[in-house]
């Protein structure tokens, strides 16, 4: 995973579709994380393949017309190798609506961290129910950034998410893929000793209500002799 952990765009999803004749159009889905409407986009377009070669494709100006912290997207033919496994912006010029200032670019910032662990099926059902609707992986901790659960990546001094604005510090605490598995054997453990406690509570009881009957029976045969 690439990222420019202070640009104020970053990319949600992307595909690749191909047509009979060959051509490639990339569909690509971004969010604007600023209070400001992007009104001007100049990105290149970068990849890896599965055999671990890169390339690059400057596109041309995108003019998204995109609302302040709200996702938006973009359909561009592309010219890129086969067997497409990454694919990231790099954003050399951001301009917005109404005021003079832009976001210039750097590829040295551009950093790469491992990609998230993610819960499937029913876990991320479970994730979910504690961590909100939004959450998409663990969160994790790097050495210059964290990943909240949402799967934005954010700087290490940022305390806050910069998409989602939850705390870097309970996110940390209770998200983490050990943390919520730690949390989950610890879950097991209390039914299954509650799972015994219901057992050996229902054993008592039924001994208890047999030596009743069996008391009540006695009595009434001696009551009839």
């Amino acid at each position: 995973m690439h990222i420019d952990l202070h640009c104020p765009v970053e990319l949600l999803s992307w595909e690749l579709l191909h047509d009979d004749r060959g051509n490639t159009r990339a569909y690509l889905t971004f969010g604007n994380l600023s209070a400001y409407r992007v009104s001007k986009l100049e990105v290149t377009l970068c990849c890896r393949t599965v055999t671990g070669d890169t390339a690059k494709q400057k596109l041309p100006v995108q003019a998204p017309d995109a609302a302040p912290r709200q996702p938006f997207s973009l359909s561009v033919p592309v010219k890129l190798p086969e067997g497409v496994v990454q694919l990231w912006p790099f954003f050399r010029r951001i301009f917005f609506e109404g005021i003079r200032r832009r976001y210039l670019g750097d590829e040295s910032r551009i950093c790469e961290i491992p990609d998230p662990h993610r819960p499937a099926g029913r876990a991320l059902d479970k994730f979910r129910a504690v961590a909100g609707e939004d959450a998409w992986c663990y969160a994790a901790k790097y050495p210059d950034c964290w990943q909240c659960v949402c799967g934005r990546a954010n700087p290490s001094r940022r305390s806050r998410c910069v998409r989602c604005k939850r705390e870097a510090e309970q996110v940390l605490k209770r998200f983490t893929k050990a943390a919520c598995q730690g949390g989950a054997r610890t879950r097991r453990r209390l039914e299954r000793e509650s799972l015994r406690k219901q057992k050996s509570t229902l054993v008592r009881r039924s001994l208890f209500m047999a030596l009743l009957v069996l008391v009540l029976l006695i009595l009434f045969l001696i009551s009839r002799k």
